[in-house]
């Protein structure tokens, strides 16, 4: 007997997890790059971490442009 997981409820306890070693919005920020990490559209992450559409965008940017920045180093 197999029992789905619920993406969303792992993530809330990831997320309560890293919230007792760091402030909120930074555990939310972690999560959110691992996520942008891991292929998941930023509308997703959006909706599992609670960071606005921007505050996704622009991580999602900077990792990009650090991922830039080591392919010519």
């Amino acid at each position: 007997m197999t029992k789905e997981i619920d993406a969303g409820l792992v993530i809330m306890l990831i997320l309560k997890f890293l919230q007792m070693l760091m402030p909120q919005t930074l555990a939310k920020r972690v999560l959110s790059m691992v996520l942008i990490a891991t292929g998941i559209p930023d509308s997703r992450v959006t909706e599992l971490t609670g960071l606005c559409d921007r505050s996704v965008r622009t991580l999602r940017k900077a990792l990009e442009l650090e991922k830039q920045k080591l392919f010519f180093m």
